[in-house]
């Protein structure tokens, strides 16, 4: 079984299903871009958009009854969910180094 999962006041995929939860509480995020919640681009600044769609990454996680500081089990230890975690790391610090 397969349930779609969208984020709180996310807009529906385009055309694609990015973010599904399949049978065993497996989460797969893919095609994630740097635009908000309502499909729209805040800044064409390069970094900006990375640190979005970081951001979007880890409320798909949250959404789908993760979060960033969840760490692997050395059972279900992989390198996608290495990056994952990796990856929520790096939307902290990008959100952290922010300029005010």
């Amino acid at each position: 079984m397969l349930e779609h999962i969208n984020p709180e006041g996310w807009a529906a995929p385009k055309g694609y299903a990015n973010r599904v939860v399949g049978t065993g509480r497996m989460l797969f995020v893919a095609a994630q871009i740097g635009w908000n919640a309502r499909c729209e681009f805040e800044s064409d600044d390069f970094l900006d958009q990375f640190r979005q769609t970081l951001d979007n990454v880890v409320a798909i996680v949250r959404a789908g009854g993760g979060g960033p500081e969840a760490k692997p089990s050395s059972a279900t230890s992989s390198r996608p969910v290495c990056a994952a975690v990796t990856l929520a790391g790096l939307a902290r610090a990008a959100r952290s180094s922010s300029p005010s």
